[in-house]
């Protein structure tokens, strides 16, 4: 199954319209169904809006793994730390958004091969 696949089935799960999902994780309609067609790898802030909600960023990546993420993410502070972090750094800086890339292309290899064949 394809990170295409994986988020639509994220989607569905959540009982959302590709609308209602674009609106929740802050996209563009087009960019929504983008993900779905695999014609656009994930956004980092895609990926931690998933996270937020509890699925698993290794199983959203690369297929491998629990779906959903053990402890649920509103018991897990850290998550929400690196959220807030992270917009806070945004604001101040865009360029922490690619060295935030760097660095989890760096955690997680099979990221990287699988941006690289988009």
């Amino acid at each position: 199954m394809a990170f295409k696949d994986r988020i639509k089935e994220i989607r569905k799960e959540l009982g959302l319209t590709q609308k209602e999902m674009a609106d929740k994780i802050g996209v563009s309609l087009r960019t929504q169904q983008r993900y779905e067609e695999g014609s656009k790898a994930p956004e980092i802030h895609l990926l931690i809006d998933l996270a937020l909600i509890g699925y698993n960023l290794h199983w959203l990546i690369t297929g491998d793994g629990h779906k959903r993420l053990k402890p649920k993410p509103e018991e897990n502070s850290y998550l929400k730390e690196i959220e807030i972090w992270l917009e806070e750094e945004i604001n101040k800086d865009h360029k922490v958004k690619d060295w935030f890339k760097v660095q989890f292309e760096i955690a997680f290899p099979t990221f990287k091969e699988w941006r690289q064949k988009r």
